[in-house]
């Protein structure tokens, strides 16, 4: 748990010792930042991508949608800062894989999320929300199974129509 961003020194250094490790060992590495995409800058970006590591951004809509999960400590939404953070990683030449993590919160704006994010040709996944002792005072994340289902099928509707040229 945690922003990775928040110390990248940290997580450069980590992932130059485990690439000294694996040369060692004759293994290949694969390293891949999980953040919020809240508060890259282009010099992180650029050490990101020096650094040959993979970046993950969690993404759980689009505008208010995501917003309504993702917020800042002073409640304002985040989505404004997460696009900004695109923009100036497609300027790099730099693809994320955006996670989309489902919950009953955010299930309706699934297909326009899925929809922006094709428009975009950014990689995603789609994951499920699944109560934990962390989570469980959260009742409202819980989601019915029939508008699960409805959603998904918007989801993929919007996917047959606009298929990736990469395999989701």
């Amino acid at each position: 748990g945690g922003e990775a961003t928040l110390n990248l020194p940290l997580v450069l250094q980590l992932h130059q010792y485990a690439a000294e490790l694996a040369a060692k060992s004759n293994l290949q590495l694969d390293g891949v930042v999980m953040t919020n995409g809240v508060a890259l800058s282009s010099s992180m970006i650029a050490r990101l991508k020096e650094s040959q590591l993979r970046i993950s951004i969690s993404i759980d809509g689009v505008g208010d949608t995501n917003d309504i999960q993702r917020k800042f400590k002073n409640g304002r939404g985040s989505f404004s800062y997460v696009e900004r953070t695109l923009t100036l990683l497609d300027g790099a030449g730099f693809t994320p894989t955006i996670t989309i993590t489902v919950t009953s919160r955010n299930a309706g704006g699934l297909a326009k999320t899925v929809e922006y994010l094709l428009g975009r040709n950014l990689p995603f996944s789609i994951n499920f929300y699944r109560e934990n002792e962390c989570s469980a005072s959260f009742t409202d994340l819980k989601y019915q199974e029939a508008d699960l289902i409805k959603n998904i099928k918007e989801a993929f509707h919007i996917i047959e129509q606009n298929l990736p040229s990469y395999s989701l």
